[in-house]
């Protein structure tokens, strides 16, 4: 009985260190929407500090635009119990911040994994503009252009 309590607490701790050294949000919510946990290495990238998101309903804690946008995820991987992902967009003070949300049920909760992918997405909004550019630029020349 020992040795299968100490395997427990060992895989626990396990479980732990996996999801608090994840760089990604991830929040185990109910099937009526209300957080049961959050775990983040940096708690800074929360709305709000990280013990009141528990007991609270995604409506109270996301833009309502947010919301309207992963409702409809969230509640078709409930139902279907296949992945869902939703990308979406928050403006704040400092610009706007792009993430991805990913949504998979397991018993009658919600794993929503969230990812801010803000750096590849300017990344990829700076090449289209470069491209554009350099589109304009051959588009509008006389002359050949050899790059």
């Amino acid at each position: 009985m020992n040795n299968k309590i100490t395997k427990l607490e060992e895989l626990n701790e396990e479980l732990n260190a996996i999801l608090i050294s994840n760089p990604d949000l991830i929040f185990i919510i109910g099937a009526d929407e209300v957080y049961q946990n959050v775990y983040t290495h940096r708690p800074q990238d929360l709305f709000i500090p990280k013990e009141q998101f528990i007991g609270m309903k995604m409506q109270e804690t996301l833009p309502p635009y947010v919301y309207n946008q992963i409702k409809t995820p969230f509640y078709r991987a409930l139902e279907t119990n296949e992945l869902e992902i939703v990308k979406y967009e928050i403006d704040f003070e400092d610009g706007i911040r792009y993430f991805e949300a990913r949504f998979k049920r397991y018993f009658n909760k919600m794993m929503c994994i969230v990812r801010d992918n803000t750096i590849e997405e300017n990344l990829r909004i700076d090449i289209l503009n470069q491209k554009k550019f350099i589109d304009d630029i051959t588009k509008k020349s006389p002359f050949y252009i050899c790059i």
